[in-house]
Parts: C-alpha cells; structure tokens; sequence
C-alpha cells in the first residue's frame, strides 16, 4: 500500500509540474516584423522568436495614434510543430516613437548562444 501510495503522489506531482504550450499560428491581422533562431534552452534544437506589429492601435498617452502595439514570441519547435513558450507585450516600442519615426528601422532580433 505504501509502495502505491508513493507512485500516485510522485506521479501526481509530475503531472502537476509539466508544461504544456500551446500551439501557435499567426495571429490574423498581425504583421511579423523580425525573426531569429538559435538554442536558447540548450536542448539541441532551435527556438524561434518573432516580433509582430499588433492590430491593436496604440493610445495617444502611449505612442502617436498612427502606431500600433507590438508583441514578442518565443516558440519552441516540436515534433507537433511550433509551440508558443513565452509571449510578451508591452516592453516593444513602436516605431512611431523617437526622434525620427521615418527613419526608425524594425528591432533587429539576435540569439548568442554560448558553448
């Protein structure tokens, strides 16, 4: 009894504990503005991240209104295809913002991957 009890509770705390990601696909009206891959968990297969240009408009208090929100993807690349491991928003700053808008370029997005 004491034998199964202990593989019930291990294999419920394993259970618990796994990560499940879920599937990823562009998000209709969002326009991808930059990509880079490389191992960010050293697992021997290549993450990839991207950047979008939402379809969200920004507020006046945050950008000029002619800007819109971007967002930022980290995707693991399974067996099962592209899986969405971190998602971030808000720290991306259109390109509306600084001192010369028509000049600012798209963020350039670079892994380095020590040995």
């Amino acid at each position: 009894m004491k034998k199964l009890f202990s593989f019930l509770a291990l294999k419920l705390i394993i259970t618990s504990y796994a990560q499940t990601l879920k599937d990823f696909s562009a998000p209709e009206g969002y326009n991808k503005i930059s990509e880079a891959r490389g191992d960010l968990d050293q697992d021997g297969r290549d993450e990839i991240v991207m950047v979008f240009n939402t379809n969200t408009r920004a507020t006046k208090e945050e950008y000029p209104e002619t800007d819109y929100k971007r967002v930022l993807y980290i995707l693991k690349n399974t067996a099962n295809g592209l899986k969405v491991w971190k998602e971030a928003y808000g720290f991306l700053i259109s390109s509306g913002m600084g001192f010369s808008p028509e000049y600012n370029s798209p963020p350039e997005v670079s892994i380095k991957t020590t040995p």
